[in-house]
């Protein structure tokens, strides 16, 4: 099998995935528990505008018989912190760096909003509307389809989400752990 292959000039390496595993030193590689059976009860994905985020993933693996994702504090915070440099910035819409502090170690989706307040099944559904540009039987991409792809990675078994605002303007960020979006591999 094969990643799907970008056309229009989309790169299927897209940033959303960060390094594969973190490095052996890192406390995040010692553990990684089993895929999750159960999606998570609502009350642990969150509050106030991001609740429910981690249905709205899993109504969307569901369709495909792919395991539920479990909400993660850890991956929370982290995507916290990345939101919350990013609204300091001015909103800018960028994944994190490959390398250095700031290094990206899981998936990453963003999503960008001015003057609106979505709600999670919005923000959630604005990534899976990439799927009319994944071609499942070739595992292409026409256009963007990476924000699709990491949501339904089945190797992907945790998930953490957070907002920030600057002015009228909001940053979702999401982060899953492993990651998803390789090279030679198929979401699902």
């Amino acid at each position: 099998t094969a990643a799907p292959e970008a056309e229009s000039g989309d790169e299927w390496t897209s940033p959303d995935a960060g390094p594969a595993e973190p490095a052996p030193d890192e406390p995040e590689a010692a553990a990684n528990p089993a895929a999750p059976t159960q999606a998570p009860a609502p009350a642990s994905d969150g509050e106030g505008r991001l609740a429910g985020i981690t249905e709205a993933h899993n109504k969307i693996r569901a369709e495909l018989g792919i395991a539920p994702l479990t909400w993660s504090p850890e991956l929370a915070a982290y995507a916290q912190s990345w939101a919350d440099k990013l609204a300091a910035g001015g909103c800018g819409l960028r994944h994190r760096p490959e390398s250095g502090a700031d290094r990206q170690r899981y998936g990453e989706n963003i999503f960008g909003v001015g003057g609106y307040d979505p709600s999670a099944d919005e923000v959630v559904a604005s990534w899976a509307e990439e799927v009319a540009n994944y071609d499942a039987k070739k595992n292409r991409c026409r256009g963007v389809c990476g924000h699709y792809t990491q949501i339904v990675w089945r190797k992907s078994q945790r998930l953490g989400c957070a907002m920030a605002s600057c002015g009228d303007s909001e940053i979702w960020v999401c982060n899953y752990d492993p990651a998803g979006n390789y090279v030679g591999e198929r979401p699902y």
